[in-house]
């Protein structure tokens, strides 16, 4: 089956994309106590309880390690505009530290990566399988956390001395 404009090369991983990514619930992170749902083909934060409150991703500043630094107006609900001075002297700013988009939506960043060029099609259907794995995924399809390992972890084992201490009379 082709969609409209052709068959070639570059339309089997649109098909891909169309089948092999199922509807889920987007991720929901909580900033500064509002919970946001987490779009990462959109670039966005949207507020759970009201979708016209965004926050664009490029406004968050990225750390060293990968995660994501803003300040946030609680009374707001969104990024404080603001100085220095404005943020240390409000009671409502707080400075909100997120874990990096891959930790927040591993799946999500999967099929950006795709869609960027930056995976290819095949990679990104080993990736997903591979998440879908490694993930415990709720029946809405979000991600909820790592699932245990099948095998027990190594266990410390203790090395006794059989040896006596000391002399025996």
């Amino acid at each position: 089956m082709c969609i409209p404009g052709g068959c070639g090369d570059g339309d089997q991983s649109i098909l891909w994309n169309m089948s092999s990514r199922r509807a889920r619930q987007l991720p929901i992170i909580d900033i500064g106590g509002t919970k946001f749902y987490l779009d990462l083909r959109l670039n966005e934060f949207r507020e759970f309880d009201n979708f016209a409150n965004r926050i664009d991703l490029d406004d968050l500043y990225e750390t060293v390690t990968g995660g994501l630094v803003c300040w946030f107006d609680t009374k707001e609900k969104n990024l404080f505009a603001g100085t220095h001075n404005d943020f240390y002297a409000n009671k409502n700013a707080v400075e909100i530290r997120l874990p990096s988009q891959q930790e927040m939506d591993p799946l999500g960043f999967v099929w950006l990566m795709e869609d960027q060029g930056w995976l290819s099609a095949e990679d990104a259907k080993y990736k997903t399988a591979q998440l879908l794995d490694e993930y415990i995924i709720h029946e809405n399809g979000m991600i909820l956390q790592r699932k245990p390992p099948d095998r027990p972890l190594l266990e410390k084992k203790v090395k006794r001395n059989h040896k006596p201490r000391g002399k025996r009379l």
